[in-house]
C-alpha cells in the first residue's frame, strides 16, 4: 500500500520511530498549545468487498503518539536537509495545484 507523504506521518517517524508499516488514521488536538495526539497502527489490506485492498486498522495494535508544532518544524528541517527538497511541496514544485511560492516552483529547498 502506497500512501502520499504528509507531515503528521513524517513527524511521528522522525520523533518516535514507530514500527515498520505504521500509519496514522486519527488525530486530536490536546489543549490549546499546539499539541496533537496521533493514533495509528500497521494496517492490513481489506480482503473483500467494494474496498478490497484498501487499508484497514481493524484488529491492528494501535499506538498513540504526541507531537507538537515544534516537532513538525524539526521534521521539516530534517526532511529538507536529507533530501534537498522543499518541505512545503515535497519537491513537486506544486502546492494546492499551484506553483509553490516557498521554493519558487523549483522543488528544491530555499537557500539561506
Amino acid at each position: 500500500m502506497e500512501f502520499p507523504l504528509d507531515w503528521i506521518q513524517l513527524t511521528v517517524e522522525f520523533k518516535h520511530k514507530p514500527p515498520a508499516g505504521w500509519r496514522w488514521f486519527k488525530s486530536e488536538v490536546i489543549g490549546n498549545r499546539g499539541h496533537y495526539l496521533i493514533t495509528g497502527g500497521v494496517p492490513r489490506p481489506r480482503k473483500s468487498g467494494k474496498n478490497k485492498g484498501a487499508p484497514t486498522w481493524r484488529d491492528a495494535k494501535l499506538d498513540d503518539y504526541v507531537i507538537t508544532h515544534g516537532d513538525i518544524k524539526d521534521a521539516e528541517a530534517d526532511y529538507e536537509k536529507r533530501t534537498g527538497n522543499c518541505a512545503k511541496c515535497f519537491g513537486t514544485a506544486k502546492f494546492c495545484n499551484k506553483d509553490c511560492q516557498t521554493c519558487l516552483a523549483t522543488g528544491k529547498r530555499a537557500q539561506v
